[in-house]
């Protein structure tokens, strides 16, 4: 043999049992600290709902952005469980940005929710009523309330506003009424007689009022540009 000519062997069994057990352990760690990750988020959003429970918003906004923070780091077999946990832990923030009267946040955590879950009812409503709210700028003094106009509450950019609002309205409405006629379809396949279609859930009801209202806003907005137009 000549010097310096080094022969690689393959590998023997023991070694690839070694390498094996080396994987499996890695892989059990990972899932380990998967599970324990996601066991302190959902600690998180429950402090959150505590916080929230007893209007401490800014505890409950922290809160809800660390289990988002832990949600987003989730890759492995409870990813489908974190994305979804995420939704609800967002629209949750967003009714503390809400009750804050930061509507643009709101409008913002919203759109993020539905990237995850467009379907998802509850968040289309929220978003249509952070935009609704965005409209109008409030200052609040020790004696009196006044709307300001602000750039981004421009008669163009509200109007803007409203349309995206009533059509996350329209959305919200359809899932919660085909959600209602599946209920009500699956209550008469389980009952030996025909039940009473119950009345629309509360959900619902809200955002039918709310379409409404921003209808009526919208048909107002139309009017007047209408007549400020043949003023001109």
């Amino acid at each position: 043999m000549k010097e310096g000519v080094q022969i690689e062997c393959a590998p023997t069994t023991k070694s690839k049992m070694k390498h094996h057990q080396q994987q499996q352990q890695h892989h059990h760690l990972e899932e380990d600290e998967e599970e324990e990750t996601f066991e302190k988020a959902t600690l998180l959003k429950k402090r959150g709902n505590d916080y929230f429970s007893t209007n401490q918003y800014k505890l409950a906004d922290i809160s809800y952005r660390a289990c988002i923070t832990l949600l987003s780091s989730i890759a492995g077999r409870r990813r489908e469980e974190a994305k979804m946990m995420e939704v609800a832990v967002r629209s949750n923030l967003a009714l503390v940005l809400y009750k804050e009267e930061r509507f643009e946040k709101v409008e913002e955590e919203c759109s993020l929710a539905l990237r995850i879950d467009a379907t998802n009812a509850k968040v289309l409503y929220r978003r249509a009523l952070a935009r609704e709210q965005q409209t109008t700028i409030t200052t609040t003094t020790s004696t009196t309330t006044t709307s300001t106009t602000t750039p981004s509450s421009s008669p163009n950019h509200k109007y803007n506003l409203l349309i995206k609002a009533q059509s996350d309205l329209h959305n919200a409405i359809t899932i919660l009424s085909n959600e209602e006629q599946n209920k009500n379809k699956n209550e008469n396949e389980n009952n030996s007689k025909v039940t009473t279609v119950k009345s629309s859930s509360r959900g619902l009801k809200d955002a039918q009022l709310a379409l409404e209202r921003i209808t009526n806003t919208l048909t107002l907005y139309r009017s007047s540009r209408k007549q400020k137009l043949e003023m001109e």
